[in-house]
């Protein structure tokens, strides 16, 4: 079967080509205009032709003629032309329905060609889709949270808070590759994710799955439309808990894992796109936690979907 696909391909290469050129020259407005005017290039440059000739003839068989011919004659010439030419249409009709019915054979075959290559692309991808998010609808151990310093301000009744944050990375065995120091109002934290349900979508073949993207925090003093941006993702936008390393990717190409996962991520930002391609719904998933100074949480992210903070060392 793969060995067909890519003959199929490798065929298809040379006839897209011509079957796009076919379907431009017989179907749109520019490609019949081209055609009719080298129809007419074809027919008046067959009419000079043809009073060339019958110049020529006539000066070569005339003593004393010039060459020229009358008006009337060259009407004829014309006449006769065009019917030669419609005649010669008429004789060769069969060789032109046979040219037409070749034409149409062609781009009926690269039609066939690209539905087929569609189909089989759709489906690898729901395949690798559907691979790439059971390899991710795990339990993550996204950060670290630790309490550097509280300062509270009698004056004006606030507390700021000092955070340090440490990201995981699970390209790199699971290890801190990246940290985020936050100074904010307040003494209860919130940390904010979105959700992606996949539940019973053609991805995840009817059954319950849901993807958390945590991407931001404020506090009892910081609304969430002021939220500082969680800075736990790598230079290609990619959170550091869904990195894999080339030895834990399986069912697919190291590549196609990277184009699938930066497929998915789009979802987040396109409702649109995310409908067409089997995400259900989407919801926020938040975890508060009133922290002291010194306090060291850590973050995870559990398989049902949720996400939840409890004192370091406690998972």
């Amino acid at each position: 079967m793969k060995e067909t696909l890519e003959f199929m391909t490798e065929l298809n290469w040379f006839l897209k080509p011509i079957s796009d050129f076919i379907i431009w020259a017989f179907t749109t407005k520019i490609g019949l205009i081209i055609m009719g005017i080298l129809f007419a290039l074809y027919v008046i440059f067959s009419v000079i032709n043809a009073i060339y000739k019958r110049e020529i003839s006539h000066k070569g068989t005339s003593s004393y003629g010039s060459g020229h011919i009358s008006g009337f004659e060259k009407i004829y010439i014309v006449l006769s032309q065009l019917v030669n030419i419609a005649l010669g249409i008429v004789a060769k009709l069969p060789v032109l329905l046979g040219v037409l019915i070749l034409f149409f054979a062609i781009v009926g075959i690269s039609k066939s060609f690209d539905q087929l290559n569609s189909f089989m692309n759709a489906e690898q991808k729901m395949k690798e889709l559907n691979s790439l998010i059971n390899q991710l609808n795990k339990s993550y151990k996204v950060a670290d949270v630790e309490v550097i310093d509280m300062v509270f301000d009698i004056a004006t009744s606030e507390t700021t808070t000092k955070l340090k944050i440490d990201f995981y990375d699970y390209e790199n065995s699971g290890k801190v590759v990246s940290s985020q120091n936050i100074t904010m109002k307040g003494n209860d934290f919130y940390f904010d994710a979105l959700v992606l349900n996949f539940e019973y979508s053609a991805i995840t073949q009817g059954r319950k799955v849901n993807l958390t993207l945590p991407y931001r925090i404020f506090s009892n003093e910081v609304p969430m439309e002021q939220a500082v941006m969680l800075e736990y993702s790598d230079k290609n936008g990619v959170p550091y808990i869904f990195n894999r390393s080339a030895s834990e990717i399986y069912a697919m190409p190291t590549d196609s894992f990277d184009v699938r996962l930066k497929e998915i991520l789009s979802f987040a930002k396109d409702d649109k796109k995310a409908k067409e391609q089997g995400v259900r719904s989407f919801s926020g998933n938040a975890v508060h936690k009133r922290l002291f100074k010194g306090a060291q949480e850590t973050i995870w992210i559990e398989q049902t979907g949720g996400i939840v903070m409890r004192t370091k060392g406690v998972f």
